[in-house]
């Protein structure tokens, strides 16, 4: 028992292994401790994430303050679902606990949290740490007018798609739409009150189509005019009653003739003496009212010493009076023709002359006797006389029909569209068309450069969603046939002429063009307001203009040769013209361009000559990809909108 006793004792007094139990006590605390600057570390990271996720959640929603639906609780979930998504770390937990709209002061304040589980402090009991995230966005309070200007070119085509249209590799159009109806969306506010915010679109591709108002822009074609007569004959045909034998040879009618000496004459239906029928001649000689001898159009007399002698035969025999020299068809129109010497006619449409009728791309090079006159050379008594019908048609540019050669030497006569090209006169500015008409633009058959119109300044967003359509119209989240799309991709690259009418789509010099729903665009300069062109394009522009066709210096890409007119642009090439307009638009008009280059990385001189064309390099955005292309517009949006995080 005392040893028992005196073992207690010695263990009681023995400080050996203390430092031991002392250190695992506190080892849990200093382990917490370090730890918790990792812990921290991360607390802070996840939060800066968070903060960026909130701010990147308000910036996009704030457009949806105002809208007709939109609730408070809606734009929570919405923000909650944006927020969770660009956490992306599935152990931080992120809450939105409110979203707040200001519908006066254009604002939307989120308010929320995130919490985020510890490795090491829970040690010492603290499991997880919470921090909160506040972003507060404001839209400027400014007026905007906004042009989109759209490449709708060939190049934009789905490729690799099945036999439905649908599962495409790529889909380049169908990016643009998904991207402009966010645009749209972004920057057109329900809410047009105190400030308002419109859209233009134009889609384009090698011409712009401006619809009804084609007229209004490049100037009326000038028409055809009515033909009222078409004849070889002056007044009506003389009966024969005899003619001799003799040199020269002598007729005679049964009714005073009224002809003169040097009179042309043409003779048919003689019997016996047949020598002279269908055939032209001159009156010699006027022995009396009722006789003429005759001579050929050379002048030598007519000898029908040998001839069989006339017999009136079982048919009438007649000698008519010619109008003209050479007996040639003369053509009266029942008001002015606008022929000038020189120039083409094409004639259609008369019965009783049908010889006379031209089919595409023959036509007349006439004479011209007066204002609603003209003969038509090579033309007889054979092309016959008119009965009713017919129509003059001038073919020079400017008419409804323009003859032209084309670049590989063949002869065209095709009619204009509703779209429009390069103007000849302040090709480069924003002047009226009233003063200087854009330019036509020929097709044959008169068939629309692309299908999609222009749309004017609009706060409608309903009118700026159905121009540009859907890719997913049943709603399915499946892109469906590109085939039934609204926007298709057709044509070459008229860059200048998509670049001029994004321009002139917010220019004050041509608002009159646009209905009173759509209110003409204000004064460059005006107080509180922005004025911005998006272009966006994905190709090298290669289609230029020489009297509404395509000009012979077209590039690789452009229509060709049977499709070029023999003269090359005036102006120089579309990418010249555009660059000169990039400087127009950036030189004192207080318009800001923004220039999207979607698909180009492999094309680093046409991404420079873009970049030129911006604004500055903050306006210039390089797509690569469809995920590009709605980054790039959700940018623009948030510059034009100039959305401030306030908070």
């Amino acid at each position: 028992m005392q040893r028992v006793t005196d073992l207690l004792k010695r263990f009681r007094k023995d400080e050996r292994g203390v430092f031991a139990i002392f250190f695992a006590l506190i080892a849990i605390v200093l382990i917490a401790a370090a730890g918790a600057v990792v812990d921290f570390t991360r607390v802070q990271q996840a939060r800066t994430r968070a903060q960026i996720a909130v701010d990147s959640a308000a910036l996009a929603l704030q457009a949806k303050v105002g809208q007709a639906g939109v609730t408070a609780d809606s734009l929570k979930i919405e923000a909650q679902g944006l927020l969770t998504e660009r956490i992306g770390d599935a152990s931080v937990t992120a809450v939105v606990e409110s979203a707040t709209p200001d519908v006066n002061a254009g604002k939307l304040t989120i308010i929320g949290y995130i919490s985020v589980p510890t490795y090491f402090v829970q040690l010492v009991g603290i499991k997880d740490i919470r921090s909160s995230v506040l972003s507060e966005v404001t839209r400027s309070s400014r007026d905007l007018e906004v042009s989109l200007s759209i490449d709708v070119t060939g190049s934009m085509r789905p490729t690799g798609c099945n036999w439905e249209g649908k599962n495409c590799t790529t889909d380049k159009i169908g990016d643009l739409i998904d991207a402009s109806n966010m645009l749209i969306d972004l920057l057109v506010s329900d809410t047009q009150v105190p400030t308002y915010s419109k859209m233009a679109i134009v889609p384009w591709s090698y011409s712009a189509n401006v619809g009804s108002l084609a007229n209004q822009v490049r100037g009326t074609p000038i028409g055809s005019v009515p033909i009222s007569d078409v004849t070889w004959r002056a007044g009506s045909a003389f009966t024969i009653n005899a003619i001799t034998q003799a040199n020269p040879a002598r007729v005679q009618t049964t009714a005073d003739h009224g002809m003169a000496i040097g009179d042309y004459v043409y003779i048919t239906g003689v019997a016996g003496m047949t020598n002279l029928n269908n055939n032209i001649y001159r009156v010699r000689g006027v022995p009396t009212l009722r006789r003429v001898t005759l001579e050929y159009t050379n002048g030598t007399s007519v000898n029908s010493s040998s001839w069989t002698a006339f017999n009136s035969g079982s048919g009438t025999p007649r000698i008519s009076k010619c109008l003209l020299a050479n007996c040639l068809e003369r053509v009266t129109t029942s008001s002015a023709h606008g022929i000038a010497s020189g120039e083409s006619v094409y004639i259609t449409g008369t019965s009783g002359t049908s010889g006379v009728n031209n089919s595409s791309p023959d036509v007349w090079t006439p004479s011209i006797l007066s204002s609603t006159t003209y003969s038509l050379p090579g033309t007889g008594p054979s092309y016959g006389i008119r009965t009713s019908g017919g129509t003059s048609q001038c073919v020079k540019y400017g008419c409804a029909y323009f003859r032209f050669t084309n670049d590989s030497g063949s002869a065209r006569l095709w009619q204009p569209n509703n779209c429009v090209t390069d103007r000849t006169v302040n090709t480069y500015t924003d002047a009226a068309p009233s003063a200087t008409p854009l330019g036509m633009h020929y097709t044959s058959g008169g068939a629309n450069c692309i299908a999609n119109q222009i749309v004017p300044l609009t706060a409608n967003k309903a009118t700026l969603h159905t121009a540009i359509g859907s890719t997913d119209t049943n709603g399915d989240g499946v892109k469906e046939d590109y085939r039934t799309r609204t926007l298709q991709a057709v044509g070459s690259t008229a860059g200048h002429i998509g670049l001029a009418w994004g321009w002139y789509m917010i220019a004050p010099n041509f608002g009159y063009l646009w209905p009173s729903a759509a209110p003409a665009p204000r004064a460059y300069g005006s107080n509180n307001l922005v004025k911005a062109v998006i272009f966006m394009t994905d190709g090298v522009f290669n289609t230029p203009y020489c009297s509404g066709v395509t000009a012979s210096d077209a590039t690789s890409g452009a229509p060709g040769n049977d499709e070029q007119i023999n003269c090359a642009s005036p102006h120089g090439s579309s990418k010249s013209q555009a660059e000169t307009l990039c400087t127009n638009i950036k030189a004192g008009n207080n318009v800001e361009l923004f220039v999207v280059g979607f698909d180009l990385a492999s094309d680093a001189t046409t991404l420079a000559f873009l970049e030129a064309c911006a604004t500055n390099a903050d306006h210039f955005y390089r797509a690569d990809t469809g995920e590009d292309l709605l980054a790039a517009f959700q940018s623009i949006a948030d510059n034009l909108s100039d959305l401030r995080i306030s908070r």
